[in-house]
């Protein structure tokens, strides 16, 4: 039963990942594409591209902001990472693409 329960739970686990993968490649596709635009709400944003894997407060150029990271599930440590950065009315109003230029739309 132990097993089994393992078994399960290692497939949701390697699903989920799939699913984040999937998503971030996305994420990278719409911002290579110029498809990700500054004015999207927070809401949206999670919904398309799913949960980042952290979300820091705090301020930046004198601005209150909310920064989501998202990252390569399959390469966590070292991989690609893209930053989405919110203002206090849950809009994107910039990113930054870990190895690129921050873009500001």
């Amino acid at each position: 039963m132990v097993l089994k329960r393992y078994s399960d739970n290692q497939a949701s686990i390697s699903k989920d990942t799939k699913v984040a993968q999937k998503q971030f490649q996305s994420l990278l596709r719409d911002i290579d594409q110029k498809k990700l635009s500054c004015g999207m709400m927070e809401n949206v944003v999670y919904q398309k591209y799913g949960n980042p894997v952290a979300v820091l407060e705090g301020y930046f150029m004198q601005d209150a902001v909310k920064r989501a990271v998202y990252r390569n599930p399959f390469d966590f440590f070292n991989g690609h990472k893209v930053y989405l950065y919110f203002d206090c009315s849950k809009k994107l109003v910039y990113w930054q693409d870990i190895g690129s230029q921050v873009t500001d739309e």
